[in-house]
């Protein structure tokens, strides 16, 4: 339960952060706009799925021990969508390394590293 309030709190940060980008930083590139829109909207249905999954849990079958350990969406919403959306802000994270430093090397690592990490969360 305190892992969700946590995932409330930082979805609002993450709101905030995304309503400075789009004041301060109108000009962007599509790509850059899509991703940093499409992160927060992909940010917000995973705290809605997280919610509805503990509602479910901690409201609605309170106390039976069978709906506790039944199959939700869970699943889906902690280790996919935590995983995809750790990739494309760490694939954003090496592209910006390319562009600023110019190290081919260090950007691939952290891209190969990135995508094997989340082809072991996909498939366990």
């Amino acid at each position: 339960m305190l892992g969700i309030l946590m995932n409330w709190g930082l979805a609002g940060v993450l709101t905030n952060q995304t309503y400075m980008y789009h004041i301060y930083y109108p000009n962007d590139r599509l790509a850059l706009q899509f991703t940093v829109y499409g992160t927060l909207i992909f940010e917000w249905v995973q705290t809605g799925l997280l919610t509805a999954a503990s509602f479910n849990n901690y409201v609605y079958n309170y106390g039976d021990l069978d709906k506790l350990v039944a199959i939700s969406n869970s699943w889906f919403s902690v280790s996919v969508m935590s995983a995809t959306i750790a990739l494309v802000v760490q694939i954003f994270y090496a592209w910006r390394i390319l562009r600023l430093s110019s190290s081919r090397l260090l950007s691939g690592v952290i891209c190969v590293v990135r995508l094997e990490y989340w082809w072991i969360l996909i498939l366990p």
